[in-house]
């Protein structure tokens, strides 16, 4: 294995906690994933909202994908 592929790894594995320290600017939706980043609050609504995150069916689903003109999806 290469230098960068073990950084990388490294990386993938404290992803989650990384996320927490972030702040995310939504617009649009496009980029922001609805579940896993904490976009709303502080939080992801993963931590938030740990049984309906059970049931999803999608965990990277994106808030523009989610949202509707009439209400969330």
């Amino acid at each position: 294995h290469s230098a960068g592929s073990q950084f990388w790894k490294l990386i993938q594995d404290i992803k989650d906690e990384i996320r927490l320290g972030l702040r995310f600017s939504v617009g649009n939706g496009s980029g922001t994933q609805f579940w896993l980043d904490p976009w709303l609050d502080d939080e992801p609504l993963r931590m938030r909202f740990p049984r309906l995150f059970a049931i999803r069916d999608d965990p990277t689903v994106l808030v523009s994908a989610a949202a509707l003109d009439e209400g969330w999806n």
